[in-house]
């Protein structure tokens, strides 16, 4: 069976190239993957070849650049003749070249999609994949009720290597090269491409007083979203420096999983950071560090609620991390998540409740190969 795969957004592409890579052992499945943007860079730093697609990602409402974009997804689909397609999902106010591969292939080729956050479908292109890969119930509940697609719980292919890691060892390692001290508490603020929204600002803004006012001897990392713009960066550093607070501006050779092991609380509006941080928990052998989501503005607790359909995060709810939602009650929640004894019992709830991911990307191939078994022949037989 040949697979094609996609992926542009970067939260996608961790995911994609977990499967590509289990596709790889695998004596029953070719690959051939297609990338863009900062997806592009990111599965090439992992070793895996990919080739780039020329089309510009589009953000809503969409140009008539998407003409272009759709016809290069048909082009490509022509030539791989693939007998499946999975993508990757955008960000839901664009559209890239994993929506054109959906839009391209219904009707004549089985696509599926992985989705990377609870209930994401992407209808810019008024087109829905086959079924969607979810990384738990909670997912598949939310995806079925909002948008009547068919959904199959696999876990998180991505969050599989995490088991290779010995998070302490790297929070030690990382922290040297960062220049802080093993025994400093470090607050990471992972940013996200938001400040379009006023409550974004206000966000960074109460963080950094509350900061200022309580934790005046931490360290703060700051770590940009892909996304972020080099404008998005200094407009923060700004926001943070007018309330006397100096962040660490992680340098991009710093990855994701460094800057989460530094850190002793993963802070965020509601990043998929903050899950990134639990499977880091879930493999240790000791506390690594603790989530707290800062969804306390009222406008930009408001646009997670519209876009995600979702009261609050899966994880805040299942007692795995903090939704703050009362900038008056920051610093307590803070206060808490430094306390040895609660990191420890939000460890052993993370290590008993949290979907073991290891088996993930075999569960989507396995899927795949089974419905082209009985449903279909290759491409080239079928044209």
């Amino acid at each position: 069976m040949k697979l094609l795969l996609s992926a542009r957004d970067p939260g996608a592409a961790g995911h994609i190239a977990a499967i590509a890579s289990s596709a790889r052992r695998r004596e029953d499945i070719d690959i051939v993957v297609y990338s863009a943007d900062v997806a592009h860079d990111m599965l090439a730093a992992l070793g895996l070849t990919t080739r780039r697609v020329q089309s510009k990602t589009l953000s809503l409402p969409l140009s008539p650049k998407i003409a272009e974009m759709l016809r290069e997804a048909r082009l490509i689909l022509e030539f791989e003749r693939p007998d499946a397609v999975l993508v990757g999902l955008s960000h839901l106010r664009e559209a890239g070249i994993d929506e054109a591969l959906v839009a391209q292939s219904v009707g004549r080729y089985p696509c599926y999609a992985m989705q990377d956050f609870w209930g994401d479908v992407n209808r810019s292109l008024s087109v829905t994949a086959d079924r969607y890969f979810v990384i738990d119930r909670q997912a598949a509940k939310l995806t079925e009720e909002r948008h009547g697609v068919p959904t199959t719980v696999v876990g998180s292919p991505k969050h599989a290597a995490f088991e290779a890691l010995d998070a302490i060892a790297l929070r030690i390692s990382t922290r040297q090269r960062l220049g802080i001290g093993i025994e400093q508490l470090v607050l990471g603020y992972f940013g996200q491409a938001l400040l379009e929204f006023d409550g974004y600002a206000r966000t960074v803004s109460v963080f950094a007083e509350a900061v200022k006012s309580n934790f005046a001897a931490a360290v703060i990392l700051y770590r940009p979203h892909p996304r972020e713009t080099s404008g998005d960066v200094s407009k923060t550093l700004t926001t943070f420096r007018q309330h006397h607070v100096e962040p660490i501006l992680v340098a991009r050779e710093f990855n994701l999983v460094e800057c989460l092991a530094a850190s002793d609380i993963v802070l965020s509006v509601f990043s998929s950071c903050g899950y990134d941080a639990l499977f880091l928990n879930r493999f240790s052998a000791e506390p690594v560090n603790a989530a707290i989501y800062l969804l306390f503005d009222d406008e930009m607790r408001l646009y997670f609620r519209s876009v995600t359909g979702l009261v609050d995060l899966p994880p805040a709810m299942d007692g795995l991390a903090i939704s703050v939602q009362d900038p008056s009650v920051l610093a307590a929640a803070i206060a808490q998540m430094i306390d040895p004894l609660a990191r420890q019992r939000v460890w052993q709830r993370v290590r008993q409740q949290l979907p073991d991911p290891r088996q993930a990307a075999n569960r989507i191939l396995d899927f795949i190969q089974q419905n082209y078994r009985l449903n279909g022949r290759s491409a080239s037989q079928r044209r």
